[in-house]
């Protein structure tokens, strides 16, 4: 199999699909990120898998790691990236980059390590050089530091890469690059009996006196029969350590379940029935007749401020759910969004996502999460939200 990437460490000059090959046991898909080596020196860099082919070529690199565990693109995603490149003259990374939020990428930490003997190895004449530098600055720290801790030895960040280049080429260092994701998904441990009810109670019956807090968790848990481990703390004063040890014990089980980081918004009664105006039900009717419209098209509802715009909008939105579609809100600017998402989230409830770049980046990427993954059916934001 081999597979078409476009490659993060790929300038707009040479940014092109690149072919390597899958190895076996590797499962990806159009979509993903993954870890390959690039250029001459086979620097790490992060690829984006494009296509995969069902055939075979000579002298082809390797996929090293995949990143994703499902494709974080849709092939529209892919389609719109492609476009991107060709009407904004970027590269296809740089456009994929305006797509997806910030957390979903990833930090690189390169670590520079020495080759064995490599001291021994550098000419006499390089004894003064940057490279030389380098060397023992390495070897003083055991043979293997991060790039970044080496390079604030240098004040010149040229001469740092000058020195390593140097090394690099006569094979006398190797770095090896490790992506790490800026954002994770946030998770909470819960707690869950591993053991029949009466088994649990039974236990509990027999430790009220020698263990009480492990009685009282036991207890709390057969009544709820799972739960969030911070919170059985808190409500029988126990610690972790008296949930570990009952974990240990096999009478429960601790596993992590995720947990979305939704964005603090007020609290909004739910409105009632949307009551539209002789002239608000005048263009919601021609709107929505254009709405199931083969090609709709566009559409300028025209009124000044205050007219009743907004009400047409969510008269819309609301027949466009009824019909199993989505729905996307966008403002001209970040200040105008708590008002329309108040009226949205009292109309729609939990089922209204926000974006916009005051957002902190794990709430950006768990709303977009929401989204993805059909939770949420109506997103309001400014313009970057149309990705």
């Amino acid at each position: 199999m081999i597979a078409q990437l476009a490659v993060t460490a790929a300038v707009y000059a040479i940014d092109r699909p690149y072919s390597y090959r899958v190895p076996e046991g590797m499962t990806i898909r159009p979509g993903m990120r993954v870890r390959v080596p690039f250029g001459r020196g086979n620097r790490r860099s992060e690829g984006i898998v494009l296509s995969i082919q069902d055939t075979y070529q000579e002298g082809l690199k390797t996929i090293e790691q995949a990143l994703d565990d499902e494709p974080i693109l849709t092939y529209a995603q892919l389609q719109l990236a492609a476009f991107m490149k060709e009407r904004y003259f970027c590269t296809f990374y740089e456009a994929v980059k305006a797509i997806l939020p910030a957390g979903f990428w990833f930090g690189q930490k390169t670590t520079l390590t020495l080759a064995a003997g490599a001291q021994k190895k550098l000419p006499a004449g390089m004894a003064n050089s940057d490279a030389a530098r380098l060397v023992q600055l390495l070897h003083d720290l055991g043979g293997s530091a991060p790039e970044k801790t080496l390079r604030s030895q240098f004040e010149d960040p040229a001469a740092f890469d000058a020195a390593a280049q140097t090394l690099r080429r006569r094979r006398l260092l190797t770095a090896d690059a490790e992506f790490l994701p800026k954002s994770s998904e946030k998770t909470v441990k819960i707690a869950a009996l591993a053991v029949p009810q009466e088994e649990a109670e039974q236990f509990a019956a027999r430790k009220q006196a020698s263990a009480p807090l492990q009685a009282a968790v036991l207890r709390l848990l057969c009544a709820v029969g799972a739960g969030p481990c911070r919170e059985l703390c808190d409500l029988t004063g126990a610690s972790m350590a008296t949930v570990n040890r009952l974990q240990k014990l096999e009478l429960l089980t601790i596993y992590e379940k995720p947990v979305l980081r939704t964005p603090k918004r007020e609290e909004t009664a739910p409105a009632g029935p949307i009551r539209l105006n002789e002239e608000q039900q005048t263009a919601f009717d021609g709107l929505h007749a254009q709405m199931q419209a083969e090609k709709p098209g566009t559409a300028l509802l025209y009124g000044v401020t205050g007219s009743g715009k907004t009400a047409v909008y969510l008269a819309l939105i609301q027949k466009a759910l009824e019909a199993g579609k989505s729905a996307l809100l966008l403002v001209p600017e970040i200040a105008l969004t708590p008002q329309l998402l108040g009226k949205l989230s009292a109309q729609f409830g939990k089922t209204v996502a926000v974006l916009h770049s005051s957002l902190r980046v794990g709430e950006r990427c768990d709303e977009w999460r929401r989204i993805a993954r059909g939770d949420a059916r109506v997103a309001v934001g400014t313009r970057s939200a149309v990705f």
